[in-house]
């Protein structure tokens, strides 16, 4: 068998340079909390376009303020009961 062995300095440097299980835990959570984060936004985004598809469906219900001019210019072209009587 070959015997590895591993000068102090190479010790001390890669032992150095391992992560710790507290700095694991945390990269762990943290993309714990960017993916609930991720689906909460995503969830958001749903919202937001349901509630714009509803808002656009209802301003093509609505009536446009030309129209309510074509009404109004219509109506005073009408004679008033005033002028019949």
């Amino acid at each position: 068998m070959i015997d590895e062995k591993v000068s102090k300095k190479d010790l001390s440097y890669l032992l150095s340079n391992k992560v710790s299980v507290e700095e694991l835990r945390k990269v762990l959570e943290n993309k714990a909390n960017a993916h609930e984060l991720n689906l909460e936004l995503q969830h958001l985004n749903t919202k937001v376009d349901d509630l714009f598809r509803d808002l656009n469906k209802k301003q093509q219900n609505c009536a446009l303020q030309k129209d309510f001019a074509y009404l109004q210019a219509q109506l005073e072209l009408r004679a008033t009961i005033e002028d019949v009587a």
